[in-house]
């Protein structure tokens, strides 16, 4: 959500820009190239932060709808579990309450509990499964926040390394003037011996 909030913040930016250019567009002094230019790459800059908002806004709509179904699916399978423990409970007390009576109806409550246990049993495995599922989906929404949160590092890393490589590149040129001066030096040097 931080960071659909942060491109609304660079969308509404770029708009404050783009009214800016067309106010200085429509003086009569203005230069009406350099305010194209300037609307032009701020039209650019509104499109990609609109693509960009709406991509993440998909990406958070899809990670919810697949955990809301996941979660979802876990009540049912979680309700489908307490009402077989219930029946496995009462099964139990049946059988309790029966095995006196008889080796026939003994035999076949045991089989219907083995039943139902083993029912029990695959619904147990369900719901793990279930949860499991619903553990990747939660880890693949904060992935996709890592990732837009990366994403974001990564362009202020670019951002430091263009403003060093200026500075390299301002200090490399102090050098070489300096060393285009050092043939003269040496002239004069030579020339005072």
């Amino acid at each position: 959500m931080e960071q659909i909030e942060e491109l609304d913040r660079r969308l509404s930016a770029a708009l404050d820009r783009i009214a800016a250019g067309l106010n200085r567009a429509s003086a009569p002094e203005a230069d009406t190239s350099d305010h194209q230019a300037a609307l032009a790459a701020a039209t650019a800059e509104t499109a990609r932060l609109t693509d960009e908002l709406r991509r993440s806004e998909e990406r958070v709509r899809y990670a919810e709808s697949e955990a809301e179904m996941a979660r979802g699916r876990t009540a049912e399978l979680t309700e489908l579990l307490d009402r077989e423990r219930e029946r496995s409970h009462a099964l139990e007390e049946d059988l309790r309450a029966v095995s006196g009576e008889g080796d026939t109806a003994d035999a076949e409550t045991t089989a219907e509990i083995d039943r139902l246990r083993g029912a029990l049993s695959a619904l147990e495995e369900d719901r793990t499964r279930l949860k499991a599922l619903t553990d990747a989906l939660r880890q693949t929404c904060e992935e996709i926040a890592a990732r837009s949160d990366g994403d974001a590092a990564l362009r202020e890393e670019l951002k430091a390394l263009r403003a060093l490589r200026d500075s390299d590149r301002a200090e490399l040129d102090a050098i070489l003037a300096l060393t285009a001066t050092l043939p003269d030096a040496e002239e004069e040097h030579t020339d005072a011996q």
